[in-house]
């Protein structure tokens, strides 16, 4: 859904990713949403997963929990926002979440709330395919490096939707694609990848190896 919007999103799986650098998560044992950073998520995968089924005209998005539990989920709808975010605007008319007429929002302390947001930026979202956002959660087991092999830090997401790479900080949707590279780099795999050219960037090609 970031790589190009004019295309189909064939992963299973889609994650939503907030300004922050956190992702919408939900907690089994509280059964409530939060939003949790990757290097805080012990290596789980988020527990939230936002749905597309393009058969259904009027609900075409839902949210899903990994684990099921009592508490509902909203019904929402997603609207195009800035770069490659969206926004979840509430559709219940009843419920818990009934007549708040509001977004999904994420709160800075990573508190998930559903009433008037703040901060407009708040209410983004970065819908991310599992595939790239596997590579965010693969910290300490992907080893990245350089051509003459000198390692350089992990991958790293940051606050507005920015992917720190080495020294050099790009806009999510700039190396989307190369994350869903990273992400589906298999056990014992060793591949050769290319960080992009942008702004004051030159290319950099650089190997990537994935722990058995």
């Amino acid at each position: 859904m970031i790589v190009d919007r004019n295309k189909r999103v064939t992963d299973p799986e889609i994650w939503l990713l907030d300004a922050f650098g956190r992702f919408l998560d939900h907690d089994p044992l509280s059964d409530r949403l939060i939003a949790t950073s990757p290097d805080k998520a012990g290596g789980n995968a988020p527990g939230l997963i936002f749905r597309l089924r393009p058969d259904c005209r009027e609900r075409p998005f839902f949210l899903e929990k990994r684990r099921s539990a009592p508490m509902p989920l909203p019904e929402v709808s997603a609207a195009l926002g800035t770069g490659p975010t969206i926004t979840l605007q509430i559709l219940d008319v009843d419920g818990p979440y009934g007549g708040k007429n509001s977004f999904l929002s994420s709160s800075p302390e990573g508190a998930v709330t559903y009433g008037h947001a703040p901060n407009p930026n708040w209410k983004k979202f970065a819908p991310l395919p599992a595939a790239a956002g596997r590579a965010l959660f693969s910290i300490n087991r992907v080893t990245l490096a350089d051509e003459a092999g000198a390692r350089f830090g992990n991958i790293a997401v940051e606050s507005d939707f920015r992917v720190r790479f080495a020294d050099r900080v790009y806009p999510l949707e700039r190396v989307s694609t190369l994350m869903a590279r990273l992400g589906s780099v298999a056990e014992g795999e060793a591949v050769s990848l290319l960080l992009p050219r942008y702004g004051d960037y030159e290319e950099k090609a650089f190997s990537a190896h994935r722990n058995a």
